[in-house]
């Protein structure tokens, strides 16, 4: 790990990152980083392939034997979010609090059902 070093914030919001850091965290010259508030002075710099690796490794994994579709579960989702809505306009608010899953058991076979595939 390198040590800390210091630098200004110039023009424009501009910061210099110095070249031991840069070879030290593996960024290059023009590669595009994500830059984020750590809170209370607190700045995050971070290659985009670094942000795209941390959302992948925090996903959930797809069982075994099949594929994910994200398509299917935000349908599914939705379609959930109508039926409780349908049932709390209706006044059947017993099903919705008791936590009756309102959705398909499997979203992905119940597109595919829908779409007569």
């Amino acid at each position: 790990m390198t040590a800390p070093t210091k630098t200004r914030v110039g023009p424009r919001g501009r910061v210099t990152i110095a070249a031991a850091i840069q070879r030290d965290t593996g960024l290059t010259e023009g590669e595009e980083v994500i830059v984020r508030s750590g809170g209370d002075g607190v700045v995050i710099v971070e290659s985009v392939a670094t942000v795209k690796a941390r959302i992948r490794a925090a996903a959930t994994p797809a069982p075994a034997g099949t594929a994910y579709d994200a398509v299917a579960d935000v349908r599914a989702s939705r379609d959930g979010d109508v039926r409780r809505d349908d049932l709390l306009q209706h006044g059947d608010r017993d099903s919705v609090v008791a936590g009756e899953r309102l959705g398909p058991e499997d979203p992905g076979k119940e597109l595919l059902r829908s779409l007569e595939l």
